[in-house]
């Protein structure tokens, strides 16, 4: 609208003469003219940037109700899917589903822990030294049979061994023990070592694995939390960890001697109460 108003100036002859009179005018009207522009300008980059900013918005909401509406068919597929599990575990044949699943992660946490402890053994020195410590180790961890402490107060709910499934016709090897704590309860090392493992271990959760030297081993599993650090030395009776805050705390507790698992009601002192 300017623009034009100022063309019809510039038409105009008084207006003419006008600026040919007076430069400062001339200047300050060909500045006018350069901040109309200028404005314009300004005005429709703006304009095109709120039209490319409305495009954009528009795809991502169309995007984000497309992900809902996945989500939202995801969450009714697995729900259907957990109330099917539900029907077909209330089942002899879903108890079995899951009697298998138990078996299979048991075996093969007790075959990753195996391969972890040969792993933690090759990382030891190979001195002679070193061999001569281990083996002097080895003795003083032996004459320790049926004089070690519990490593947390409560009721042995799971022998080691083998024994058959109850749900199942299959034989089921167990490695460790398990003792039923009062939550919270502290976990304590039995002797003294090295934290050489302070981390998840796949079925047995939380754990800590002790390294006593003379490949002999404990491990702390199913613990509520780790009170230990990996690398750090600990005292027989330290804690290194905490049972479960649930009502029904199982704490799982294995011993390697020379590297192989062994029954750690041997190793621990008499205790009542042990479930038969």
């Amino acid at each position: 609208m300017i623009l034009s108003d100022l063309r019809a100036y510039h038409a105009r002859s008084v207006f003419r003469q006008s600026l040919k009179s007076d430069p400062a005018a001339a200047w300050a009207l060909r500045a006018a003219i350069r901040l109309k522009a200028e404005t314009l300008r300004d005005a429709k980059v703006r304009e095109r940037e709120a039209v490319r900013k409305k495009a954009e918005w528009t795809r991502t909401k169309e995007r984000y109700s497309g992900l809902r509406a996945d989500l939202e068919a995801e969450i009714a597929r697995q729900k259907t899917s957990k109330e099917e599990k539900k029907k077909l575990y209330d089942t002899t044949q879903g108890k079995r589903l899951i009697a298998e699943e138990e078996v299979g992660r048991l075996r093969d946490t007790a075959q990753d822990l195996e391969r972890l402890i040969v792993k933690l053994q090759a990382r030891r020195e190979k001195t002679v030294a070193a061999r001569r410590e281990a083996e002097l180790m080895k003795i003083s961890f032996e004459e320790k049979l049926g004089k070690l402490p519990w490593p947390a107060e409560g009721k042995v709910v799971s022998r080691f061994g083998r024994r058959k499934h109850p749900d199942l016709d299959i034989p089921v090897i167990h490695n460790g023990i398990e003792i039923r704590a009062a939550p919270n309860a502290a976990v304590r090392a039995v002797e003294g070592g090295t934290v050489v493992y302070a981390s998840d271990f796949r079925s047995y959760g939380q754990t800590v694995i002790l390294d006593h030297g003379g490949e002999n081993y404990t491990v702390y599993g199913l613990l509520g939390g780790i009170e230990a650090e990996e690398g750090g030395k600990v005292r027989a009776g330290d804690t290194i960890g905490l049972a479960d805050s649930r009502n029904v705390s199982t704490i799982y507790f294995e011993i390697r001697n020379r590297g192989k698992s062994q029954d750690p009601l041997r190793w621990l002192k008499p205790a009542p109460g042990d479930e038969n």
